[in-house]
């Protein structure tokens, strides 16, 4: 029988999902946008966005700006409803940070920082009006209420699933 050839949508879907099973977590809408932030974070451009401010958003710092310029009245970059587009990019941004790459977070301090960030921005998308989009509401509540979860099944799903001794 010839091997069937695995898309990159297949392969993240199934390691999250085996990574969830492995771990006893029952979240499946989570465990559905951990996939999907997955799959959108593979290509560069999602990962640093084009910002108004700067040609590409490629530090959290750049990201807090850019909702800062959002609101500021009067400006060209003025456009609040960016601000959600934004705040969730920060989000996942911080979730993939401190859980797929947490060693590069050199201290616990920066980690800390990291979930901090994660969780704020999950709760912002939560809980504001403007931010709400129907069931994606209980899907940032739960990984703003268990951010440090979800990271510690990315690093899981990252040393079992995808890493090879080889490099």
């Amino acid at each position: 029988m010839a091997p069937t050839s695995m898309t990159l949508d297949d392969l993240l879907e199934r390691t999250v999902t085996l990574s969830f099973d492995d771990l006893d977590c029952p979240d499946a809408p989570v465990r559905d946008y951990l996939a999907d932030l997955l799959l959108r974070f593979v290509r560069t451009d999602d990962l640093f966005p084009r910002g108004h401010t700067r040609p590409r958003l490629e530090t959290i710092g750049d990201v807090l700006a850019e909702i800062e310029g959002c609101w500021t009245i009067g400006s060209p970059d003025f456009a609040p409803e960016r601000e959600v587009a934004l705040r969730r990019h920060l989000g996942d941004s911080a979730l993939l940070n401190a859980g797929f790459f947490w060693e590069r977070l050199r201290s616990a301090g920066t980690r800390r920082h990291y979930v901090r960030l994660g969780r704020w921005a999950y709760r912002f998308l939560a809980e504001h009006e403007r931010a709400r989009r129907g069931s994606q509401e209980a899907v940032f509540t739960l990984l703003a209420e268990r951010f440090e979860l979800y990271a510690g099944i990315l690093t899981y799903l990252r040393e079992i699933y995808l890493y090879s001794e080889g490099g």
